[in-house]
């Protein structure tokens, strides 16, 4: 933690990182409005994508949202050709031998994904994020509408408030670094360590 105060606070606020909720069960987590979704990454570039209640609930103009829109659509709209193809259930976005993004079974069976489907590589997008929790030595994360809440382990973690004045509504003990930033003590309750 203490490296991540004199180092990597700057670098966070201007990260990705500041769009999700984090923990390592779950990875990234995002609650917008009426919409939820989830990215799981796994080390061999992998990734899982969820949404929840549903792809018309998201906003488009949103480049993480259309992702998700734009992943989920082709999947819908070739789920004839994908069952065709000997795929029983998509589990997985992965990448071929040639790099190129494809749909995974749990049998490892390939269904390509056109090129310009995507407007940026998500496995990469992902894999970096992760390589920035691993530097940053974070393990959690929990985005709140006005503040974040980055814990390190069961007993250091900080806060970044966006407005100071909702600090005071949280009744914890806390130790101010700058007028933004302050260190929390007490127990967190967590299972991930």
């Amino acid at each position: 933690m203490d490296k991540f105060i004199k180092e990597y606070r700057s670098s966070f606020l201007e990260s990705d990182l500041t769009l999700y909720n984090y923990n390592p069960r779950t990875k990234f987590e995002n609650y917008h409005d009426s919409v939820g979704y989830r990215f799981y990454s796994r080390p061999d570039n992998k990734l899982l994508i969820s949404v929840w209640p549903g792809i018309n609930y998201l906003d488009t103009s949103n480049r993480i949202q259309k992702l998700i829109y734009d992943y989920s659509k082709f999947i819908s709209e070739n789920e004839t050709l994908i069952i065709n193809s000997g795929f029983k259930e998509i589990t997985w976005l992965g990448k071929d031998s040639l790099n190129n993004l494809v749909l995974l079974d749990d049998s490892n069976r390939c269904f390509l994904i056109p090129k310009d489907l995507l407007d940026f590589d998500p496995i990469l997008y992902f894999a970096d994020l992760e390589e920035l929790i691993n530097r940053f030595g974070i393990l959690e994360i929990r985005n709140k509408s006005n503040y974040y809440h980055i814990v390190f382990d069961s007993e250091n973690s900080l806060y970044y408030f966006q407005d100071s004045i909702l600090k005071d509504t949280l009744n914890i003990s806390m130790e101010r670094i700058d007028d933004k930033w302050y260190i929390s003590y007490g127990k967190i309750n967590t299972d991930y360590n």
